[in-house]
């Protein structure tokens, strides 16, 4: 049993199937009776919207408005409000006298603007590029100063993955961070399949030059590999592979050590191009059995633990800065 869809949505719902999230969300929108923060939010509104049918199902849209609390509830699915029908043309009453079928839409527009401004100019686009150091910029009025920046080491274990939320639920690297830690975002791309070296950082410039093809600056991985490698698989990947991306190819690649049946290698990129390493030996048709990122220019993983997390040290920080041309 329905009170929100007629025939006519549910044959929409059928072909696109979308029936079963629109009974949920009928499930948990819909009541019979007012609750307490209804009845508050609703006696608090300057204005509102009604929404009314005349006798053959045309339809006109009102605005209503006035002091907070001209609108009253008045009981468990009732409300009352008064009608200036200054032009007396009483559309909304003299629909609502032949169809009793309503809607009312109250929104809450009128006490937070929530405005953004930069340089005194208001500002909608969340990616706009400031300079903290050189723009003014206010929320509501009110300055927002920048706060201290942050740059963490993270030794990040395989199958978490990068990002804030993940909606299959996955584990994500700020699982590792102290609850209620600022706000911080990955330096670069470090997969859900890898593990290793992964900078976090609030400082965005710091991070778009340490992850930007044009910094050139090198990333070490050991790679363990499925087969037994020789100096031929080295040659190819130095010289370069054809892949469905094109031509890709790493910096330096070497052999650590082999086993009976696998290869480490050790590898390095300084053109910051997405799973590069893993699409290379896909091309070639081999397996990697793990890839670990050791370092990021100057900066080693060390003995950092899995899933272990620590500021950078002032010497580590000014050594990475010295890499990109910051020092």
């Amino acid at each position: 049993m329905t009170i929100m869809y007629h025939d006519g949505n549910r044959r929409l719902q059928d072909q696109f199937d979308s029936r079963r999230i629109s009974d949920r969300l009928e499930e948990k929108l819909t009541r019979t009776a007012f609750t307490a923060d209804d009845k508050t939010f609703i006696e608090s509104a300057i204005y509102f919207f009604l929404s009314t049918a005349d006798a053959e199902g045309r339809p006109d849209c009102s605005f209503k408005g006035g002091p907070a609390g001209f609108v009253r509830v008045v009981g468990d699915s009732e409300l009352a409000f008064p009608d200036y029908d200054g032009n007396g043309m009483f559309k909304s009453l003299g629909n609502l006298l032949v169809n009793p079928n309503v809607g009312l839409l109250f929104i809450d527009l009128h006490e937070k603007p929530r405005r953004l401004r930069v340089n005194g100019m208001v500002r909608r686009d969340p990616e706009f590029p400031v300079h903290p150091a050189k723009d003014r910029i206010e929320a509501d009025g009110h300055p927002v100063e920048p706060g201290p920046r942050i740059y963490l080491k993270m030794n990040k274990p395989r199958g978490v993955v990068t990002t804030a939320a993940d909606e299959k639920g996955r584990q994500t690297v700020y699982a590792y961070l102290e609850a209620n830690h600022p706000w911080v975002a990955p330096a670069g791309r470090l997969d859900k399949a890898s593990q290793g070296l992964l900078l976090l950082t609030n400082d965005s410039e710091w991070a778009s030059q340490l992850s930007s093809p044009q910094t050139h600056l090198d990333k070490t991985y050991h790679v363990q590999l499925g087969v037994v490698a020789g100096a031929a698989l080295v040659e190819s990947m130095q010289r370069g592979v054809r892949t469905d991306c094109g031509v890709l190819r790493v910096k330096r690649a070497a052999i650590l050590r082999r086993g009976e049946k696998n290869t480490w290698l050790e590898v390095v990129l300084d053109e910051g191009k997405n799973r590069q390493i893993r699409k290379i030996l896909a091309a070639l048709g081999i397996e990697i059995l793990q890839l670990v990122r050791v370092a990021i220019g100057p900066l080693a993983l060390g003995e950092l633990r899995k899933g272990e997390v620590r500021q950078l040290t002032a010497q580590e920080k000014q050594a990475l800065d010295r890499s990109m041309g910051r020092g």
